[in-house]
């Protein structure tokens, strides 16, 4: 499988390219699905032609992760044909709407959860120098979008209404959940020694994207994360001067946003504000999670719901009349693939840390080898995605759901 585990690598550099969207016989795809499902192809010819590829080995070798992904498959397809309608018709208050509401969630299970599946699957059957490239190329295609998104600002493009860097995307939160991990990642392989003056620079240039989006939530994941990681530093032979220096560098950029117009807003729960929003958006979904506890809703419902029942849930008009998504990761998965789902991603995220930990024993020296760097960054990498999750929403995106399986399919 030699071909396949080199184009593997490789996949990452593609994982933004969602962006670009086309229709192929009526049905939505994209170019990142495109190119994964390529791949995937090649891997079927390559076990036909050389009939060496031992199916029930792969699986074996990786149960504590293949397992909690297929329960999380099933329990989702579920949840979309027991709960999500084909269309909706609703009056939004100005006029009657009908939304395709099964299309709508079928496309989500397809691009959020399918494909990236598949994506998976071909990374772990890969070798484990290809998995590492692929994940360093996961750093190098952080840093290049870092760079893209600022080139946009000299067009006059890129900034949001308020200001905040969002570069290709929508938003500028879709950016930093982009960003974040990575940046997280990087910090164990420059602490490393090896390449250090190229760590430091994609580093740098990753962290400069992250400042530009002006995301206090990716902060405080990346800060909480290199608290932990000072902590869990005891085990290992690191530089304490290096780990120290990294955090009072971020946490100095940090300190330049007290004072400002957003930082008071951030905290103040008196105003309209993200901290506000945030708080009115998990009050829905609590409440639809109480209504639809043990299905949800359904992938890609959560939009819709909102604007149905969001007066009703409030007793008033709120702050934000459109919501693509409850702004929290656990919510979120529970409203899509419901309590099933939620089960099957905690126990994919216990399992995680477990692999971590086995990995991490295996290791009879304290000298810092290529493996444990890699288990190390994709550790800290998963963790900022949990922390940042608590207040936005990873996974549920085609670029932020393949980062998510990359990171796992490092331990």
């Amino acid at each position: 499988m030699f071909l396949v585990s080199r184009l593997v690598e490789f996949l990452p550099f593609f994982f933004p390219l969602y962006l670009f969207r086309f229709d192929i016989l009526g049905i939505p795809t994209n170019l990142t699905e495109i190119i994964i499902w390529l791949v995937g192809c090649i891997f079927i010819i390559e076990i036909i032609a050389t009939q060496r590829f031992n199916f029930f080995n792969i699986w074996k070798n990786n149960s504590k992760i293949f397992w909690p992904a297929l329960f999380f498959l099933l329990a989702i397809s579920l949840t979309i044909f027991i709960t999500v309608p084909k269309e909706l018709i609703f009056f939004d208050g100005i006029d009657e709407r009908t939304i395709a509401t099964f299309r709508i969630a079928l496309g989500q299970w397809k691009g959020f959860v399918f494909t990236p599946l598949i994506f998976l699957f071909l990374l772990r059957q890969a070798p484990l120098q290809n998995r590492i490239r692929a994940f360093n190329n996961f750093l190098i295609t952080a840093a290049l979008l870092s760079i893209f998104s600022w080139g946009l600002v000299f067009f006059g493009k890129g900034f949001t209404a308020d200001l905040r860097l969002a570069g290709p995307f929508e938003s500028a939160n879709y950016l930093t959940l982009f960003l974040a991990p990575a940046l997280a990642g990087i910090i164990p392989q420059i602490l490393n020694d090896r390449k250090k003056k190229l760590n430091w620079l994609i580093g740098g240039i990753i962290l400069a994207g992250i400042i530009g989006t002006r995301s206090y939530a990716a902060w405080l994941a990346v800060g909480s994360t290199i608290f932990i990681f000072f902590l869990w530093q005891l085990h290992f032979n690191w530089n304490w001067r290096k780990i120290i220096i990294t955090f009072f560098i971020l946490a100095g950029i940090f300190t330049t946003q007290i004072g400002s117009e957003k930082f008071t807003n951030f905290l103040n729960f008196s105003q309209r504000s993200s901290t506000t929003v945030r708080l009115e958006v998990w009050q829905i979904a609590f409440n639809l999670i109480r209504e639809n506890f043990i299905f949800g809703i359904g992938p890609g419902q959560f939009e819709t719901q909102y604007l149905q029942n969001a007066h009703a849930i409030l007793g008033r008009i709120p702050i934000e009349w459109v919501m693509l998504h409850p702004h929290n990761f656990f919510l979120t998965t529970w409203l899509s693939a419901g309590i099933l789902g939620l089960s099957a991603m905690l126990w994919l995220i216990i399992n995680f840390f477990r692999l971590v930990k086995e990995k991490v024993k295996q290791q009879s020296s304290k000298l810092i080898n290529s493996e444990k760097v890699i288990i190390i960054s994709a550790t800290l990498a998963f963790l900022t995605i949990l922390l940042h999750g608590l207040v936005d929403t990873p996974f549920w995106k085609n670029d932020l759901a393949l980062i998510w399986w990359l990171i796992i399919g490092m331990v």
